[in-house]
Formats: C-alpha cells, structure tokens, sequence
C-alpha cells in the first residue's frame, strides 16, 4: 500500500485540485492498522470508519456515487476483512475501485475481487532490489528445474499444496519444500521455474509473486483461481508458463514441466520476460513503463465507467446476478469468470443496496 500510493503521489499524474482528478486516491493504509503489531482487525475497522467518514463528507463521493474512487489493499483478503466485522463499511468502500494483491476469486465472498473491474496488481517487487533475468546458458546452470516453498498446514485450508507435496516430495524434476528458510531466496535464484500456487482456503491468495519476479526466477503459474496482474495488458502466456492444477498432479505432471525446458521454448519465455517483466516491478519515483504506468494504463480503460454514475446500473446489477448464481460456499472450488462474464463485470457489482 505504501509503495503505491508514494508512486502514485511522486508521479506526473497527480494532482492536489479535485476538480482537475477523473479519479480520487484514498490512501486509507488499512493492512498496517490491522497488521502492524499487535494484530488487531477491529482496529482497521474504526480506522476506515474515520477514514470514510471524512471522504464522505467532502463533496466529491456523491458526484459519481464512489465509483470514481480508489483503495489501495494488500492483504490476503483484501478488503474483505473489514466485511467480517462490519458489512456496512465495506458496501461502501466496494463501490469504489479497488486496487490490490488478491486475485482469486473468492468463493463465499465474491465482492473481494471484481474482475475486470478491480485492478490486480503484483506484490512489491522493487527493480533496484531485483536479480536479472537469467540468460539461456545462466539457466542450463540452475540446480533446480522448478522449486516451491511455502507452507501446507493446516491441511484443510491447504489442500492444493498438500496435493502437491503428496505428488512431489520426492521427486527429482519439481522440488517441494516447506516451511520457512533463511535460504529461500537463493532457493528462488538458483531455479529455472518458480511455482505460483494457491494459498490457503477461502481467498488461495499468495504473497510469493513479488518474491519470484525479484528473483529473477521465471514464473511456472499452477493457479486455476487467479488472474494474473495487469492481464488485460501483458501477454502472460508469452513470458510465463502455465499449467492446470488437474495437469500438475496428474500422471505427466513432471514431462509437462519438462516441455518449458526446450531450448526454443525456454528461449522464447527468457526473451519475452527480459522484455515484460519491468511491467511488474515498482520504482521510487517511477520509471516509464514500470508498474505504475500499467495501473494508469489500467485506469484509463475504465474511464468510459465515469462519464455517468448510474450509466452502468444495469450491467451492475447483471454482474452482481452472474455472481450470486454460482452460490459458491466457503469450500468450493472457485470458478474464475468467463471472458464474457468478465465483460459484464467490468463495470462493478452492484453494491449500493446491499445488506
């Protein structure tokens, strides 16, 4: 949150007059109030009954109903967390944009994430701090084809990565390992491919994106739930690799891995990263063309949603039945919008009656 929004604030596309702004940044710090020691999720909670208080009572919220204003969240849940406590605060807040790390969609709690809405951006990765793409020869070298960490207890919020572990702790091609290391990130910087999973039940969100695109490691996505940030922008398929969940535990799970490491495809992939992957990293001030110009670019293909507050009423209201109709409990599997469901979505989800 932090880096963000000094990004944003160091940047040439802000402005202190209101008047002049298509959009309102609300730099409310919420994960902080409720992470920085002791935890404490009520203390976030009155902090962003202060913070809307206050934003409610200038006169720019009722101009386009909130739409036009921006969060900034970096927790596993999101926002969500506040709509644990107090439902209110958060159908309020939700009628802005949100922009954040969570990118699952989040059975049970579908209004965390608005896809095609909501911007997903990655975790922090600063570029002064990133190791470079390795070359072709660089990566012929690494010790590891794919390598993971991470934790797998409790196993019932953890069931992919149990699955994982269960298929591949033996294994000699896709390495598995738990727990914390002081060594993790030359784990990371000694592999070819970095595995980007799902984390625990219900949001499978992963703090391990920025880790992986700091170290240089190539990212191996074994994610049914997430849509990868900036998706709308960058050719992901391009300079990543990508398997199913179903693929990566299944019988070839390891000779699938093994087809990213031809040399014409792990050539193309390398190429392509060195080219993407300054898309995802953060600059203070930023640099043309880093993270920050993806989230103005991001904004600027939902500036069409502005010129009205109740021109998307309908296709709000079609959103938000999309949604409801999956009735998808806390433990389901969670179904990613379709393109054309996305399309709907991209508007927002009607909140503005709800209880």
């Amino acid at each position: 949150e932090r880096t963000i929004i000094n990004a944003i604030s160091q940047s040439r596309y802000v402005t202190t007059d209101p008047m002049k702004a298509k959009w309102k940044l609300v730099p409310m710090f919420y994960a902080c109030k409720v992470t920085c020691p002791p935890v404490n999720n009520k203390r976030g909670l009155y902090h962003a009954k202060a913070v809307m208080n206050y934003v409610k009572g200038l006169p720019y919220w009722n101009e386009k109903n909130g739409r036009d204003h921006i969060f900034v969240f970096s927790q596993d849940k999101g926002a969500y967390r506040m709509a644990e406590l107090d439902r209110d605060v958060f159908n309020e807040i939700r009628k802005g944009l949100f922009l954040q790390t969570l990118h699952s969609f989040m059975p049970g709690r579908p209004e965390a994430l608005i896809s095609g809405w909501d911007i997903i951006v990655p975790s922090v990765a600063m570029s002064q701090d990133a190791k470079p793409v390795q070359t072709l020869e660089e990566a012929e070298q690494k010790s590891y084809l794919a390598f993971w960490r991470g934790g797998v207890f409790p196993k019932g919020k953890y069931r992919f990565r149990v699955g994982m572990y269960d298929r591949y702790q033996n294994s000699q091609i896709v390495h598995i390992r738990t727990g914390h290391s002081p060594e993790y990130r030359e784990e990371l910087e000694n592999s070819r491919f970095c595995l980007y999973v799902p984390g625990h039940l219900p949001q499978r969100w992963s703090g391990s994106l920025g880790n992986i695109i700091r170290s240089g490691c190539l990212i191996l996505v074994v994610n049914d739930c997430t849509e990868m940030p900036f998706s709308e922008l960058l050719p992901w398929n391009d300079f990543s690799a990508r398997l199913s969940q179903q693929e990566f535990l299944g019988e070839t799970g390891e000779a699938l891995v093994r087809e990213f490491n031809t040399e014409k495809r792990l050539g193309s992939i390398i190429d392509n990263y060195k080219k993407y992957r300054e898309n995802l990293m953060y600059n203070l001030p930023p640099r043309k063309d880093d993270a920050l110009d993806q989230i103005i670019k991001s904004l600027r293909l939902r500036e069409n949603a502005l010129v009205n507050k109740d021109l998307h009423e309908f296709e709000q209201h079609h959103c938000k039945k999309i949604i409801d109709e999956k009735q998808l409990g806390w433990g389901a599997d969670c179904k990613i919008l379709s393109k054309e469901e996305m399309d709907v979505c991209k508007h927002g989800y009607w909140v503005h009656d709800a209880k």
